[in-house]
């Protein structure tokens, strides 16, 4: 059609024949979506088992039936993820632990081994963190979190006797805990569960006070190693937080609660002479030297990946690692405070020390409100505020409001003030600046 043509539109366009329908074409079917099938394993797998245990099945049929329909139901859910039928892959997965518990618990019966609450209960917690390292299922990592959070709470004795849960560790789960713990936290980061990772750090601490109180430690060592790991934690939390890891703030906070609980707690024991706390006699144990080894190297590492951060200077590693090592030192040797105090005329480790504690305290305070009001976050202003008017009241009860307890604690949070400076200086090399912006 050239240009200059001026024939009409419907000329030159052909007109479409309407097509007519053909009696004797075979109509489609609507096809059914496969994904409309992934619901049916559970299904059937709890009435099957249901059905074989209300009518007393002998247990080689149970334990046969429940350890087949787990195996089905791991290739089911491998199914479903397929088809993207992720609800149902979820609800199979959570069968499969339920049938493979099961199936444990036959062949356990069957051999004439005799489990208790917290035994299945730490069972159900290895099955279901393995099934959900392998298929990466949130609902199997939480079943993982609550069954460890159970033998927990076998400890406590007024639950175990309302819940009736029983002796606990008869086959030695206590050192299998703190595996579990670490994967499930592990895993609570790569799939960015927040209620999972609380839990998860909430019970390995709630582990660490029970063995410590399992090993008969005393609650000065316990509350010093306690401030150790702390310190250890919000490093390894600020480090997370410098490279925008998931749940580096939960990290992070946790340890400075754990740090704090446990540096009051010695601070209200040496400000009160009569708490009975330089009574020597308990040798630190390997599990004390363990903890405090572990916890040490934690914080070495995280201040290594700090300062390749730019975020902290060489010699302000060394500083906070030896820092750190006060508190826990002094809590199994409270006579070398003594003696220290001993030289000087008329000055006694009690309240002293417990003012250079206080001074240090408050020094971490004042650098919450400054970097808080330099950062614009309210909360870290509040918990700073806090803690310079615990001090300030401290300072001022009655007995201790002296001019040589005074000179104590101004020259400590003169110097808790620097080392601190020290230990939050920013590296000179430029080149490597650090990531996280704030």
């Amino acid at each position: 059609m050239g240009a200059n043509d001026n024939s009409p539109a419907w000329v030159m366009e052909p007109r479409a024949r309407a097509a007519a329908p053909n009696p004797f074409q075979r109509q489609k079917t609507k096809s059914i979506k496969p994904g409309k099938f992934a619901p049916l394993y559970p299904l059937l797998t709890v009435l099957a088992l249901t059905g074989l245990f209300f009518w007393e099945a002998p247990t080689d049929t149970l334990r046969s039936a429940a350890g087949l329909m787990s195996f089905i139901g791991l290739v089911w859910a491998g199914f479903c993820k397929r088809v993207e039928a992720w609800r149902s892959r979820e609800f199979t997965l959570l069968t499969v632990i339920g049938a493979g518990f099961l199936a444990l618990f036959g062949t356990a019966a069957l051999a004439g081994i005799s489990l208790n609450t917290i035994d299945m209960a730490m069972i159900v917690a290895c099955l279901s963190l393995a099934i959900a390292v392998m298929y990466k299922s949130a609902p199997a990592l939480l079943t993982s979190v609550f069954a460890t959070t159970l033998w927990l709470f076998a400890f406590i004795p007024a639950l175990n006797m309302m819940f009736g849960l029983g002796e606990s560790n008869s086959f030695g789960w206590t050192m299998l805990l703190p595996i579990l713990l670490v994967g499930q936290i592990i895993l609570s980061s790569k799939l960015q569960n927040t209620a999972c990772l609380a839990v998860s750090l909430l019970a390995s601490y709630g582990w660490i006070a029970w063995l410590g109180v399992t090993a008969n430690i005393p609650v000065t060592a316990l509350a010093g190693l306690g401030f150790a790991i702390g310190v250890a934690h919000h490093r390894i939390g600020k480090s997370l937080e410098d490279e925008n890891r998931f749940g580096a703030a939960w990290q992070s906070w946790l340890g400075v609660i754990a740090a704090l609980g446990a540096a009051l707690f010695l601070q209200s024991i040496w400000l009160n002479p009569d708490m009975g706390q330089a009574i020597p006699g308990w040798m630190p144990t390997q599990i004390w030297w363990a903890g405090l080894g572990v916890a040490t190297l934690a914080l070495f590492i995280a201040s290594l990946q700090r300062y390749k951060n730019s975020r902290i200077t060489l010699s302000g590693i060394f500083i906070l690692s030896a820092a750190t090592l006060i508190l826990p030192i002094v809590s199994i040797r409270p006579d070398l405070v003594r003696d220290v105090f001993a030289a000087i005329p008329g000055l006694g480790a009690a309240p002293g020390f417990g003012l250079i504690i206080g001074a240090a305290i408050m020094a971490a305070g004042l650098a919450w409100i400054t970097n808080g009001l330099r950062r614009l976050k309210l909360f870290n202003v509040i918990i700073g505020a806090a803690l310079v008017g615990i001090q300030g009241i401290v300072l001022l009860a009655p007995g201790r409001a002296n001019l040589d307890l005074g000179i104590v604690f101004i020259c400590s949070l003169i110097a808790a003030l620097c080392i601190g400076g020290l230990v939050a200086g920013a590296s000179l090399d430029h080149s490597r600046p650090a990531r996280r912006s704030s």
